[in-house]
């Protein structure tokens, strides 16, 4: 009876630690959805825990794959780099990773690259042919980028504490179960 109730007590002990096992998404430059308005090199993943060096990360432009450069492993982050920037179009990162705990994870991340084309006075042209953008616009695009990521951050934390409160009741229930078995047989 005494090793029964120690075993149901690690169980009890364990089942927190499993729940924090997998390693979840936590952010990502670009984000999801995120329309890049600046020359784009490097693309960033970071993730709950530390990740293993097997992790890669494919961008797919039209179902065409476009080459890194060069993808680094760095504790919880995947880094992908280009040698020059993206181009304007519309772009999906597929990843996938190797958490510590061994368990492949794999996910996407569509973004959009939009860079304004470098506006070059030609001796032509008169001074009053450039324009610049006008700043509220610039602001209102920043805080439509910012409202996406807080979005995507929250829905993140959310599936993943749920999944912690799932596996925390289910042990519950196992434990409570077996309680009730040995009662009976007691």
């Amino acid at each position: 009876m005494k090793k029964m109730i120690l075993m149901m007590f690690l169980i009890f002990l364990c089942i927190p630690s499993i729940g924090h096992a997998h390693s979840y998404l936590s952010s990502s430059n670009p984000k999801e959805r995120e329309t890049v308005t600046t020359p784009l090199k490097t693309i960033t993943l970071t993730f709950e825990t530390k990740i293993e060096k097997l992790s890669t990360m494919h961008l797919l432009s039209s179902g065409n794959e476009i080459p890194f450069n060069n993808i680094t492993v760095k504790d919880n982050q995947l880094i992908g780099t280009f040698s020059t920037p993206l181009e304007n179009g519309s772009y999906t990162i597929v990843w996938k990773i190797v958490g510590e705990d061994g368990h492949p994870i794999t996910g996407q991340i569509p973004f959009d690259v939009k860079v304004a084309k470098n506006n070059t006075k030609t001796p032509s042209q008169p001074s009053s042919s450039i324009t610049k953008p006008d700043s509220s616009e610039k602001n209102t695009e920043l805080e439509k980028s910012q409202k996406k990521e807080e979005d995507s951050q929250a829905k993140n934390t959310s599936s993943s504490t749920w999944i912690r409160i799932l596996i925390v009741s289910l042990g519950i229930i196992v434990i409570v179960g077996l309680i009730s078995i040995l009662k009976k047989k007691g």
